[in-house]
């Protein structure tokens, strides 16, 4: 794996890197991961809570492919594909943010503060065999 912080000039004109993944049946090849182009920020942004997706996206193959790998190619696809794209990504999604703010200032900073609320309580839930709660007369 590069210990770069971001893609090296060369993955830059190359679009890409090498990397050699493991099967878990044991067999290895060297796949390329991808720089994302930025019509595919859009993909990137909704794939963020599913490394299996972002996998996908990074190497351009489907999720049965990407679940074949073992679990330490897994991750280090991940871990590669987010230091290749995330600084052009980062700079993309800080735009998207701009753009939003000029159209709705404070939108961002109402985003942020409703993400970190936290979340309420689950609805008491009743068993499909428990009894209604009693009806109150009006006496």
């Amino acid at each position: 794996m590069n210990e770069a912080p971001g893609p090296t000039p060369l993955e830059t004109l190359t679009a890409g890197a090498d990397l050699q993944v493991t099967r878990l049946d044991g067999t290895a090849e060297t796949i390329r991961l991808c720089q994302i182009a930025l019509g595919q920020c859009e993909k990137l942004l909704a794939a963020q809570g599913d490394e299996i997706a972002l996998g996908c996206l990074y190497t351009g193959r489907d999720r049965t492919w990407f679940e074949s790998l073992d679990a330490n190619s897994q991750e280090r696809v991940v871990i590669e594909g987010d230091r290749l794209n995330a600084d052009f990504f980062g700079r993309w999604f800080r735009r998207r943010l701009d753009r939003q703010e000029r159209l709705m200032p404070g939108v961002t900073e109402k985003f942020v503060q409703r993400a970190l609320e936290p979340e309420p309580p689950p609805a008491p839930s009743r068993s499909p065999n428990s009894a209604p709660p009693p009806v109150r007369s009006r006496a």
